[in-house]
């Protein structure tokens, strides 16, 4: 399959909670896509969750940093989306389009791209640069066995048992109501769909230069 060429060079921030399908989207997009990279939060981040035993050195085999914890929330949490931002300017400056992806429901909620990300980007001088936003919806029904499937170690606590699962599906923000104001021009994608129909929707809303809603 020939690969195609964005308008621009643009930042795909690709959002929606755990277990949802955002890789599987990304990948599915990657085939068709010139030119682009992979920014994920887990590859940034689960690294520095982990911490060292007493002693070692240059491994991380010690106790995973608990994400509820006050040193998550003051030294970890933020940082690690920061990293996010700056690793897809990284590579914005030279020509590529980054998937950032990343969970970003509780900081949509917050207003976290005008309030945060688009300041930021401005800030640097990428505030008029091309961005879109996919945003991955499914049933939670959908979602709880995926996530099930998945059976990743950061999914522990709430797979511990099906209480702990239902109560966690029911205390998260899936699709924030306020989506449209925090990233106007986002497009919402139904990942209990195929992967053929989702990646020929969000080629043709990466593909469409609408200029009113990306600057």
């Amino acid at each position: 399959m020939n690969k195609v060429q964005l308008p621009q060079p643009t930042l795909i921030f690709v959002a929606g909670g755990p277990g949802i399908g955002k890789t599987t989207l990304i990948d599915g997009l990657a085939l068709r896509i010139s030119s682009v990279c992979f920014v994920l939060k887990d590859a940034v981040g689960d690294p520095m969750l982990r911490s060292h035993l007493p002693g070692e050195r240059g491994t991380l085999s010690g106790l995973r940093i608990d994400m509820a914890s006050e040193f998550y929330k003051t030294h970890l949490r933020d940082q690690i989306y920061y990293s996010l931002l700056d690793l897809g300017i990284t590579n914005l400056s030279r020509g590529l389009s980054p998937f950032i992806e990343g969970n970003y429901t509780g900081g949509i909620k917050n207003g976290y791209f005008q309030r945060v990300a688009f300041p930021y980007l401005e800030e640097k001088g990428f505030g008029k640069f091309r961005r879109k936003m996919l945003f991955c919806y499914a049933p939670l029904e959908t979602i709880a066995k995926r996530l099930k499937v998945r059976n990743a170690p950061r999914d522990a606590e709430k797979l511990a048992s099906e209480e702990a699962l239902q109560k966690y599906m029911s205390n998260q923000n899936w699709l924030p109501s306020n989506l449209d104001e925090d990233f106007p021009g986002n497009l919402v994608v139904d990942t209990s769909k195929s992967l053929k129909e989702n990646t020929e929707r969000a080629m043709g809303y990466l593909m469409r230069d609408e200029r009113s809603l990306n600057f």
